[in-house]
C-alpha cells in the first residue's frame, strides 16, 4: 500500500509539473509541404518549384526511359531514377538551385528554397 501510494504521490508530482513546463508560449509548429515534380515526356512538371527550407521536394519518374535529379552546381543528385521511381529531397539552405536530366540535358528545371518572413 504504501508503495501504491509513493507511485500515485510521484506520477501526481510528475503531472503537475509537466503541465506547469507546458504554461505559457506553445513553441511553434513547424508544418512543412510536399512538392511534387513529375518528369514525364522528357519534361520536368511543374518547371519550377517554390519551397522553404525543410519542405520535401518528390520527382516522380513517369516515363518509360530512366532519368537523373541533378543539380548545376552538384549540391545534390539523385542518381539513376528508373521508370516508376521516386527521389525525394529537403532542402535546408535557401536558394536557387538549377537542375537537370544527366541523360537528357534539355531537361531542367529550377528550385528555389526561400526563407519564411
Amino acid at each position: 500500500m504504501a508503495l501504491a501510494a509513493a507511485v500515485a504521490s510521484l506520477s501526481l508530482a510528475t503531472a503537475i509539473a509537466l503541465g506547469a513546463a507546458g504554461c505559457g508560449a506553445r513553441p511553434a509548429t513547424q508544418h512543412h509541404a510536399l512538392h511534387i515534380v513529375t518528369a514525364h515526356q522528357v519534361a520536368f512538371q511543374p518547371p519550377v518549384v517554390n519551397a522553404a527550407p525543410g519542405d520535401t521536394i518528390e520527382w516522380r519518374n513517369r516515363d518509360l526511359v530512366p532519368h537523373t535529379v541533378s543539380a548545376r552546381q552538384n549540391e545534390w543528385d539523385s542518381g539513376n531514377l528508373p521508370p516508376d521511381s521516386n527521389w525525394r529531397f529537403v532542402p535546408t539552405t535557401a536558394g536557387t538551385f538549377a537542375y537537370f536530366c544527366r541523360y537528357h540535358t534539355t531537361m531542367a528545371g529550377t528550385l528555389t528554397v526561400v526563407r519564411a518572413r
